[in-house]
């Protein structure tokens, strides 16, 4: 219980606005991630890291809250899901941040394009293309 609470106390001291201020930092991750670099020689990243931990975690208890009776209508289940294409978005854009993932390639082009979502896309542009075309 000790521990928890200093924890807690150590936090809240990081996010008070003159130890942002005086590190430079948006958040108490960024705080940390200041201080583990320039004073301790640590890990960085622990920013993205903590938007990926929040981000995930989300994600995560969205999908064990729910029970997806929503798969036999597509426009249903796609309605359901979207409130988490931010959350996922902001995990990836977090992860790419990190040294594991400067490198991550993404997914083809051609394999979004196969996707269901990629295909109704494609499907899309195609039509929206044909109808500049007829225009013309």
């Amino acid at each position: 219980m000790e521990t928890g609470h200093y924890l807690k106390t150590v936090l809240e001291v990081f996010d008070s606005p003159d130890i942002k201020k005086a590190f430079d930092a948006n958040t108490k991750w960024d705080v940390i991630e200041i201080v583990s670099t320039r004073f301790l020689s640590g890990a960085a990243e622990l920013s993205q890291r903590a938007k990926m931990a929040e981000s995930g975690r989300r994600v995560l208890k969205f999908v064990a809250d729910n029970d997806f009776r929503t798969a036999i209508d597509p426009i249903l289940f796609q309605s359901t899901v979207r409130p988490m294409g931010g959350h996922a978005e902001a995990w990836v854009a977090a992860y790419r941040m990190t040294p594991e993932g400067r490198g991550f390639a993404g997914i083809a082009p051609e394999a979004a394009a196969n996707s269901p979502a990629g295909a109704h896309k494609s499907r899309r542009a195609s039509s929206l293309h044909s109808a500049r075309v007829d225009r013309n």
